[in-house]
């Protein structure tokens, strides 16, 4: 009867169940012989008995050599299942007790982490671009963007219809785009072919000579602003993305300031 599979399944180490499979599918056994007969290596066999006699599971004839013997499995099991059972018990008393501890310190400090939620930094290129096409996807009504150079470059504008894709799919669907442009007058040619490529497929565009920062805004929920630290070489871009309803108000008070300051595309003169 090969019952080692059981054995491991109820938190009996390999050998232990090696060895007592085969204590309780004989008589008395030498460690040597059952060292054999288990597969177990001499040198751990006596420690494995001494792990089962410790549990109860068997017991050492003295002799001229000593011998093993299993004990009655359904009384030593019955023994196991009470000392598993008392050992649940009292686990699930301290869990339960822990638990609490935990939802009381977690409420006592819920509200300091409700406020910090509503905050995340981004500072890769690639992390925060792929936030800023979240929001256009997520955008319900109205996306509202200052937008400050570079802009894209003429090897790239060959890719124009593919990077701006999500926006234009937006505009498709009925959700307003409105964006103002800083003017970057040594890359004037591109910023115009950009903006009158978005113009004509439904955003509303403007011209400012200077905006104060990079922004983004997503309906009345959320806003994610661009930092740029001028000091810095390398890593000189961060971005805050904002769920704060009186930051983002704030944030669409500037933009409607500056949309109204503005010049519109078609009155635009380079």
């Amino acid at each position: 009867m090969n019952v080692t599979k059981e054995l491991l399944d109820i938190g009996f180490t390999e050998y232990e169940a090696k060895v007592y499979a085969v204590l309780v599918s004989g008589d008395l056994m030498s460690a040597n012989d059952i060292s054999k007969v288990a597969g177990v290596p001499r040198g751990r066999v006596y420690d494995v008995l001494g792990s089962l006699m410790n549990e109860g599971l068997c017991k050492m004839v003295p002799g001229s050599v000593k011998q093993y013997q299993a004990l009655d499995p359904g009384k030593v099991f019955d023994g196991i299942l009470k000392r598993n059972f008392d050992a649940y018990i009292h686990r699930e008393k301290q869990i339960k007790d822990l638990s609490r501890k935990l939802e009381q310190e977690h409420s006592e400090h819920k509200g300091l982490r409700n406020e910090l939620d509503c905050v995340s930094i981004y500072t890769s290129k690639l992390s925060i671009a792929k936030k800023s096409d979240e929001m256009v996807h997520e955008t319900q009504s109205i996306l509202r963007s200052l937008c400050k150079p570079k802009y894209l470059t003429p090897r790239k504008l060959d890719d124009l219809n593919e990077v701006t894709a999500p926006v234009v799919n937006a505009i498709a669907s009925g959700r307003e785009f409105r964006s103002i442009y800083e003017i970057e007058e040594d890359n004037m040619e591109n910023l115009l072919y950009i903006c009158k490529h978005f113009h004509d497929h439904g955003e509303k565009v403007r011209f400012m000579k200077k905006l104060p920062l990079k922004l983004v805004i997503m309906d009345s929920s959320a806003a994610m602003f661009t930092m740029f630290h001028r000091s810095m070489t390398k890593n000189n871009i961060t971005a805050m993305y904002v769920e704060h309803s009186d930051i983002v108000i704030a944030l669409i008070d500037l933009f409607e300031h500056y949309w109204n300051l503005a010049t519109p595309f078609e009155d635009f003169q380079p």
